[in-house]
């Protein structure tokens, strides 16, 4: 067991109620514990267990605590509510042909960027929301309530609502907790209300999964789509 685990079960073990589904802490909290335990990265703590670098520790996760959740700045809680995200399963996927122009097709990638430029070029986001959706921005790192984000891509509507995007690829998880981030993050830096939070997982043969979130951070539709490049 690290020391990461170590202190995340002193801050359990004080503040447990089993009346409660949700156990809320601060940064200060943790930091008192964490320099008893030679830790100075106090931040790193939270990243490990909240973007999955890291498993709460199974005496946390045998009471039903499964999630380490970011609530604010320097707030944090262990939570009963999942916030992987489990990717629907789609039998039939939507070809959509892809033309790409010529000096762009001979040098795009397979990777994560060359499916957004698929993406992009294929309008396939207009395709999705049912409506015309255009190309904001390419990369966005700002900040929120959470503390500093980032964004792969952005979008705006005809009527001017903005969508992140988050994209993964094979292996890779989707956190909840990196869609509210971002979505709080794009509130800040545009001043805008509402947005609409968009993840794309990606598989080797470009095949995607698009899906949209509800105001909760649930799913609120999805579509598969086959990507085809033609020349």
């Amino acid at each position: 067991m690290g020391r990461y685990d170590d202190v995340l079960l002193e801050i359990f073990m004080t503040k447990y109620d089993p009346r409660k589904n949700e156990i809320s802490f601060t940064k200060q909290e943790i930091a008192k514990i964490a320099e008893k335990h030679g830790i100075r990265n106090v931040p790193d703590i939270f990243y490990y267990y909240a973007f999955d670098r890291g498993t709460i520790p199974d005496a946390i996760m045998s009471k039903g605590f499964i999630s380490l959740n970011i609530t604010g700045r320097g707030t944090y809680s262990l939570s009963k509510k999942p916030m992987i995200v489990t990717i629907p399963e789609i039998r039939k996927f939507e070809e959509i042909k892809i033309q790409l122009p010529q000096c762009v097709e001979r040098f795009v990638s397979d990777d994560e960027q060359g499916i957004l430029i698929r993406i992009l070029y294929g309008d396939v986001l207009s395709k999705f929301l049912g409506k015309r959706i255009m190309f904001l921005q390419g990369f966005l790192r700002t900040n929120s309530i959470f503390g500093q984000t980032e964004v792969d891509a952005l979008y705006v509507s005809e009527d001017e609502e903005i969508c992140t995007v988050e994209a993964k690829g094979p292996g890779e998880s989707l956190n909840k907790n990196q869609i509210i981030r971002q979505v709080e993050g794009t509130k800040c830096k545009f001043g805008v209300e509402s947005v609409i939070p968009l993840a794309i997982k990606f598989f080797r043969d470009h095949r995607i999964i698009v899906i949209r979130f509800n105001k909760d951070y649930d799913i609120a539709n999805f579509a598969g789509y086959r990507l085809i490049d033609t020349i």
